[in-house]
């Protein structure tokens, strides 16, 4: 079960949050203090999203939201007391990532807090497969360094040929058009891009090939595109 903090002195507020987020399965841990709350979070930051109360006295919101910052990458909800304008904008200059006045409906505003769950969920799935060693057939790819060793010898990648290898390493036997390639790697629509791709194609085939012209890692499936293969030739 996700656990979310609650930093609020409003008990009425802090009951509606509560019974609501509790209906998710979400268990809320409640705290009336940035002290209480900094300290909770240094013995275990392992929390789904956490809820402050902007009106809670004597706190600059700034540097809280700063110090939880260091201490998790999780989303920060600000409670403000109304809809104001100026008072919405200072909460998401104080580092919130979102902003709910508690005059909002309980049910909106849960809705809200999981849609946030929801997206970072996504987010960390998307940083841990980006930031994870990708070893296949020999191949063995450093996303955060970016090296690049073929059964156990470091080797030599531009820029552009690292990316189009990582792509095609993380999307293991999918196969892709040029155009596909050319987008996704290039970041542009594939108008006379496709060349482009197949030159680079080439250039890493004869890097990671034992036979270049007869390719059994990076293949093609003619009249479609190339695509990375899993397991070894029969």
């Amino acid at each position: 079960m996700a656990q979310i903090m609650l930093i609020s002195r409003d008990r009425t507020t802090a009951e509606q949050i509560t019974e609501h987020l509790e209906m998710h399965q979400l268990n809320v841990v409640s705290e009336t203090s940035a002290e209480a709350a900094l300290a909770a979070l240094k013995q275990d930051a392992s929390y789904a999203a956490l809820i402050v109360d902007g009106a809670l006295p004597g706190i600059d919101m700034e540097r809280f939201i700063g110090k939880v910052r260091g201490l998790s990458k999780m989303p920060v909800v600000m409670l403000t007391g109304t809809e104001n304008e100026a008072e919405v904008i200072r909460g998401y200059e104080s580092g919130a990532d979102l902003c709910s006045a508690k005059t909002l409906p309980a049910g909106i505003f849960t809705a809200q807090i999981l849609a946030l769950i929801r997206l970072q969920e996504r987010v960390q799935s998307e940083e841990v497969r980006k930031d994870a060693l990708q070893e296949i057939r020999g191949i063995r790819l450093d996303p955060v360094r970016r090296k690049v060793r073929v059964h156990g010898k470091e080797k030599k990648f531009t820029r552009k040929e690292f990316d189009l290898l990582y792509f095609l390493m993380t999307h293991p036997e999918e196969v892709f058009t040029k155009e596909d390639l050319y987008r996704e790697v290039w970041n542009e629509e594939a108008v006379g891009g496709m060349a482009t791709v197949v030159m680079h194609i080439k250039k890493i085939r004869n890097i990671i090939e034992e036979r270049p012209a007869q390719p059994t890692i990076i293949k093609t499936e003619w009249g479609v595109g190339y695509y990375f293969t899993k397991n070894e030739p029969e």
